[in-house]
């Protein structure tokens, strides 16, 4: 079979290599975002992190000023500043990880109540330093439906804050995964072209006999090669990082089956390594989670089940190998259904407050 004149096959090389060129490019590029969205995702996680710590002091705080209007001593009132003095230094460490105005907005209201409890809390407190026990009593006692109108509104207004920043979360986890499989499919469909077609050059220089059959691979492509494998690995491992960074650990659940997969941390996370919770199942987990617990989170996890709510949270005690008790943030959400529309695979994660 005569050949045309016309017939190039360096130019579709070329060609084929400059594809694999443009989707190494791409690729890399893409990244970028990626890591974009992983960082956001870890500040937003340490929001939440710091804003739970503040609600917490808050709570502290109440606690104290009740103990004090109890017993009237020096050592009671110090707790209360402490635990004021805590409050306040993590509040404004909150307010520096929020970057969204609608965070910002809510984050702002919500101080603007807790100013306000605070400012009675130490009003009471005056109250008991100066006046009389009786007439402290009186003035509290009076002060009774306000505090418990500001209390309902700081935990309406905290709960809100915690909802919108755990869904900004998940959202963005989840398309930075999104962006991550098309960037990975998109690199892999369109290297295999360029390689297709150099495949296909060199098969033609073979059977017409019009090129010579390169035997080995330039220095050039396996340059290539190796920085396209070591990106990979790279950003692998700053995946891993962001997850060891943040210290959380994650679960797999198959609801249907029992099947469970933990990572290494949640097993560290009450004392263990992975290694001695074999064999490792649902009962794991309900091993070493506090019976206190057990009706909460089963109302949360039914919630999410019946599909009345999207996301499974829930702060409960696992027992420690120590055989003391850790407070967890235990966050999660039905991923898939099986075609009844039972939950089939459930996803989530494990974050220390103790």
């Amino acid at each position: 079979m005569p050949i045309s004149p016309h017939y190039k096959p360096w130019s579709i090389s070329f060609f084929g290599i400059l594809i694999i060129c443009i989707s190494s490019l791409i690729f890399f590029s893409n990244l970028k975002d990626q890591f974009d969205k992983a960082a956001t995702v870890y500040k937003v996680n340490q929001g939440i992190i710091t804003i739970n710590k503040g609600y917490s002091f808050y709570l502290k705080m109440v606690a104290e000023k009740r103990s004090f209007h109890l017993r009237l001593n020096e050592e009671a009132l110090q707790y209360f500043k402490n635990a004021k003095t805590d409050f306040t230094r993590v509040q404004k460490q909150a307010s520096q990880l929020l970057s969204r105005k609608q965070d910002l907005l809510l984050f702002e209201n919500l101080s603007v109540q807790y100013d306000a409890r605070v400012a009675q809390l130490d009003r009471h407190i005056q109250y008991l330093l100066t006046l009389p026990t009786d007439a402290a009593i009186t003035k509290i006692n009076n002060e009774f439906d306000v505090s418990l109108q500001l209390e309902n509104t700081v935990q309406k207004l905290f709960d809100q804050l915690i909802g919108q920043l755990n869904d900004y979360s998940i959202a963005t986890e989840n398309e930075r995964m999104r962006l991550q499989r098309i960037n990975i499919i998109s690199f892999i469909v369109i290297t295999l072209l360029g390689l297709l077609l150099i495949i296909v050059v060199n098969y033609t220089q073979i059977k017409f006999g019009q090129l010579k059959i390169k035997k080995e691979i330039s220095e050039e492509d396996l340059q290539r090669i190796r920085i396209a494998e070591s990106q990979l690995r790279e950003e692998k491992e700053r995946m891993l990082y962001i997850i060891e960074g943040t210290r959380a650990g994650t679960w797999e659940w198959n609801v249907q089956t029992g099947e469970t997969k933990f990572n290494e941390i949640w097993a560290n996370m009450i004392g263990y390594s992975l290694e001695e919770l074999q064999p490792i199942s649902i009962q794991t987990w309900i091993r070493f989670a506090h019976p206190d617990d057990e009706q909460q989170s089963s109302e949360k996890l039914q919630a999410c089940f019946n599909k009345k709510s999207d996301y499974y949270e829930c702060e409960c005690r696992m027992k420690h190998k120590d055989g003391h008790w850790i407070w967890v943030l235990d966050r999660g959400k039905v991923i898939s259904w099986t075609e009844d529309g039972k939950p089939l695979w459930m996803f989530g994660t494990h974050t220390e407050i103790s």
